[in-house]
């Protein structure tokens, strides 16, 4: 009978596993999807397909399933924008943005997927329509959702190519707090210690869901002819964000896997310390 793999083979292997991870949702992160148009209609995503040095323009209703897929397995989305031009364009400011979010996310990830098959906190959208009314983001995000879930039935067929027989196919889907709920941030302000994200959410009964003071909300959005259903603004930093919509699943609360290699050897002892999420919300 053959030996049992030495710990540290078992805890280097996994370590490279991560690793690849992470650097694989880190190039997708920085080639997000961008909006060019939030007119009803006429909503535009900007993309560059995987490998290609060009990017491709196309109405939000032509998306195809592959390009769907990355919404899936997601929390929420988070749209970027910037006060200028390049802010949200930047390599290293969506990179940083990405590190503090993969930090705060992965010991707090949904186990039963493997990461390796996308799953994440978000999908980032990076908005090039500044200055433009919330509410217009709030109909562009419901309209991306609706074409999504439109989506999720061929995404399942797209997926199975090229998989061996008696492989299963991916259960792709919406997650439910993705439709409802969504992050805005700037690619700069982000690390503001107070007010650098705003959380979005439908209606008061998906804030209280999130842990959220509904009286404390800092701005309530009414999207056109949608006037009977309101949205609802929270400004908070990037991390208590996570937390709120992390922490509506009670075993993603806890932090877990404390022997990663990875975990421990990008984590300060301080932030291990104070990585477990409050049981009180």
């Amino acid at each position: 009978m053959a030996d049992a793999m030495p710990d540290e083979l078992r805890k280097s292997k996994r370590y490279y596993k991560e690793e690849r991870q992470h650097r694989f949702r880190a190039f997708e992160f920085r080639m997000s999807m961008r909006i060019t148009s939030m007119v009803p209609d006429a909503q535009t995503i900007v993309m560059s397909p995987f490998g290609a040095e060009e990017t491709v323009a196309k109405p939000l209703a032509e998306l195809t399933p592959w390009e769907c897929a990355s919404f899936c397995f997601r929390d929420c989305a988070l749209y970027v924008h910037g006060d200028h031009d390049d802010d949200a364009n930047s390599d290293t400011n969506m990179s940083e943005l990405f590190n503090a979010v993969y930090r705060e996310w992965y010991p707090h990830r949904q186990t039963l997927l493997d990461t390796d098959q996308g799953v994440f906190f978000c999908s980032p959208v990076v908005s090039l329509c500044p200055g433009r009314p919330l509410e217009e983001l709030v109909r562009f995000h419901r309209a991306l959702c609706g074409r999504v879930a439109e989506q999720v039935p061929f995404i399942k067929r797209t997926m199975m190519g090229g998989r061996g027989k008696g492989v299963p196919c991916l259960p792709f889907e919406l997650w439910p707090t993705f439709p409802a709920v969504f992050v805005v941030t700037n690619a700069v302000k982000w690390k503001r210690e107070e007010g650098g994200v705003l959380v979005v959410c439908e209606g008061e009964e998906m804030a209280r869901a999130l842990g959220l003071q509904v009286e404390k909300a800092t701005s309530t959005l009414k999207p056109a002819g949608e006037e009977n259903e309101s949205w609802l603004g929270f400004s908070m930093t990037l991390i208590d964000a996570m937390h709120a919509i992390v922490s509506r699943d009670e075993e993603r609360r806890k932090a877990r896997d404390m022997d990663s290699k990875f975990y421990v050897e990008n984590y300060a002892p301080e932030e291990q310390a104070t990585a477990n999420l409050s049981l009180d919300g």
